[in-house]
């Protein structure tokens, strides 16, 4: 991003992005349950698909955490546990990471990411590849390109665990459970507001092949279309291509409340206070 002014005193600081997200557990889980059942009996190439699978398609990460990239087939909370776990591109297979005595880090010994840029592994539309292509060309350019687009982003989950996700009346929250989420960047236009307007609420990006919308937290940017949004499930079995596209207009995490904020360096802080 190209340099803007500003106070001596805002050197080193940040822009911070609040948000609020109610997420609506319980409808999630339905939607995931129903939509892998009709998957699973009506769609070639689906047939083994179940809801856990489904949402962590979706998502791009198993409820563990773990990466689908890494570990297409189950969860694996012992590799989401390490810090390899994020060694992956979408683009080419990762390579295996040497032991570095210096720092102490044990050879990534767990199966590798392999090269995906049709979509097989991780769906084009999964929420972790809309918002960080990683090594994927996309509509601005190369991987350092994409570097200007990173976020740091940090969050706190609000509210218990829903207990009884097929009874949602009996939840003693109301229903008011979800996650504070925080982000810092560098301008807040040119990458929180650029990843939800530009490659979440958007078909066809950041990818040429338009796998569709984030289905997770994104919405529809094309006018006349409501809220419906769209995803495209790819599977390659014995060298054939078998596809599903996933329709949905109701949300599951709901924004209510946040603001845009500047967040002081350290140094400035510790010369106001005179530490």
């Amino acid at each position: 991003m190209p340099p803007r002014e500003a106070p001596e005193w805002a050197k080193h600081g940040s822009f911070l992005v609040f948000r609020r997200l109610r997420q609506d557990v319980s409808r999630f889980w339905r939607f995931m349950e129903d939509t892998a059942t009709q998957l699973a009996a009506n769609t070639p190439g689906f047939e083994a698909l179940d809801a856990v699978q489904l949402a962590s398609l979706l998502v791009g990460r198993w409820p563990s955490g773990a990466p689908v990239m890494r570990t297409p087939n189950t969860d694996s909370a012992a590799l989401a546990a390490t810090l390899p776990a994020n060694h992956f591109g979408f683009d080419q297979p990762s390579r295996r990471i040497p032991f570095d005595p210096q720092t102490g880090i044990p050879p990534d010994a767990l199966p590798l990411a392999p090269g995906d840029r049709d979509g097989f592994v991780c769906p084009h539309a999964a929420h972790i590849r809309k918002v960080n292509s990683r090594d994927i060309t996309t509509d601005q350019g190369n991987s350092v390109d994409i570097l200007q687009r990173r976020i740091l982003r940090r969050c706190i989950p609000f509210g218990r665990v829903l207990e009884d996700r097929a009874h949602p009346e009996t939840d003693p929250e109301r229903g008011n459970r979800g996650l504070l989420f925080v982000s810092y960047q560098t301008s807040i236009l040119d990458q929180f507001e650029f990843l939800a307007k530009n490659w979440m609420y958007k078909r066809q990006a950041p990818e040429e092949n338009p796998g569709g919308h984030d289905l997770i937290v994104g919405q529809n940017a094309d006018p006349g279309q409501r809220r419906k949004r769209t995803c495209t499930l790819r599977r390659k079995k014995n060298g054939q291509t078998f596809e599903a596209t996933i329709e949905i207009e109701g949300d599951w995490v709901i924004p209510t409340g946040g603001g845009y904020f500047f967040t002081p360096s350290i140094s400035t802080l510790k010369e106001v206070i005179g530490a």
